[in-house]
C-alpha cells in the first residue's frame, strides 16, 4: 500500500537520494528536484499527487518564501516540511521565520525521524478536511 505522494526539493543531489530512499522503503512515492526550477516543473506536471514537500530551507537562487507560495498555489493543498543544517533558533535570530502551517526538521536527521515529520504532515492534512 502506498503511503503517498512526497515531492523533495534540495540543492544536493546526495541529500535527494538520501531522502528519497528512506521514505520510498517507507512505501511513499517520491519526486525529487533540485532547486526551484525543478520543484516548478514537477508540481506543475504532477500537482495533483503530491501530498507533502520536504523543502531545503537554503536554495541557491531562489527565496523560501517563493517556493513555498508556489506549493500553496497548487489547487488541492500541499503541507510543507522544510529542512535546515541549522536549528530553528538560529534561522529566527538570522532573521528567517516559517510561515504558519509548515513544519520544520533539523539536519542531520535520521530516517525514522524523517518518515514520522512525512507521516504526520499527512496526518495534518487529511484532518485538515482535504
Amino acid at each position: 500500500m502506498q503511503a503517498g505522494t512526497v515531492l523533495v526539493v534540495d540543492d544536493d543531489p546526495s541529500m535527494v537520494k538520501l531522502v528519497r530512499l528512506a521514505l520510498e522503503s517507507a512505501g511513499f512515492r517520491v519526486y525529487g528536484a533540485l532547486g526551484f526550477n525543478d520543484a516548478l516543473a514537477v508540481l506543475s506536471s504532477t500537482s495533483f499527487e503530491i501530498g507533502v514537500a520536504v523543502i531545503d530551507y537554503e536554495l541557491p537562487g531562489s527565496r523560501l518564501d517563493d517556493l513555498l507560495r508556489e506549493v500553496r498555489s497548487q489547487p488541492h493543498p500541499i503541507r510543507a516540511i522544510v529542512t535546515s543544517g541549522y536549528s530553528l533558533d538560529m534561522l529566527e535570530v538570522a532573521g528567517g521565520t516559517l510561515p504558519a502551517g509548515v513544519d520544520f526538521l533539523k539536519k542531520p536527521f535520521l530516517p525514522r525521524d524523517l518518515v514520522a515529520s512525512v507521516q504526520r504532515a499527512f496526518t495534518k492534512a487529511s484532518g485538515s478536511g482535504s
